[in-house]
């Protein structure tokens, strides 16, 4: 067996900001590519005979247009892909409703997570987290950061409100988690109130990992 190592990768909101804005501007080029190619063959079609020269310069400038357009084509994708998997980076769990799984975005992939039991003890709230493993390694310890508050946010504007009035903390966990199935971690929550633990934000950094 191998274990690997992950490198931490924080994402901030301004890193998400710039990925979404270059893909933006990658969409703007491809539209501009687009709009180039039509002009050059529309000249090529409605103009007055032109020279085999000026002919051959002219399709030489489409076919580099074009494979230009397949360059930023690709980069869109790639940055769709970015974008679809920053907004799972972190996932809000209802702590009214234990069991509805979720996915969670990692530097290995995608895992699973759901909340479990849920119970009241003299230091907060111990919370049983399920996280599922639907990949071919084995996991070696994990940080799993939690921030939670009294509702589950809705909008840009009640996040804002939801991060100035939530708590956070970060898990240090030396659990193994093996692959294609699920396994249970436990954290505690220190808070007092029940009415302000009503959802809990969850990401997940990946310490090492086993290879079978």
């Amino acid at each position: 067996m191998e274990a690997l190592t992950a490198t931490p990768t924080p994402l901030t909101q301004t890193s998400r900001s710039r990925l979404g804005l270059g893909a933006v501007a990658r969409r703007g080029w491809l539209w501009i590519l687009f709009l180039s190619m039509f002009s050059i063959s529309g000249v090529c079609q409605s103009s007055e005979p032109a020279s085999g020269r000026d002919l051959r310069t002219l399709q030489k400038e489409i076919a580099d247009l074009k494979a230009q357009i397949e360059v930023l084509r690709k980069a869109q994708q790639a940055d769709s892909e970015t974008i679809r998997n920053l907004e799972h980076a972190s996932v809000f769990l209802d702590t009214s409703s234990p069991k509805v799984y979720q996915r969670v975005e990692t530097e290995i992939g995608t895992l699973l997570i759901s909340l479990g039991e849920i119970t009241p003890d003299r230091t907060g709230f111990k919370v049983n987290v399920n996280i599922g493993v639907p990949l071919a390694v084995a996991i070696n310890g994990l940080v799993l950061n939690a921030r939670w508050g009294s509702h589950r946010p809705q909008g840009k504007t009640d996040l804002a409100v939801w991060l100035n009035s939530s708590k956070a903390k970060t898990f240090s966990l030396r659990n193994t988690l093996y692959e294609g199935k699920w396994n249970r971690v436990s954290i505690t929550i220190p808070e007092s109130d029940p009415s302000r633990f009503k959802s809990i934000e969850v990401s997940i950094h990946v310490n090492s990992i086993t290879l079978q």
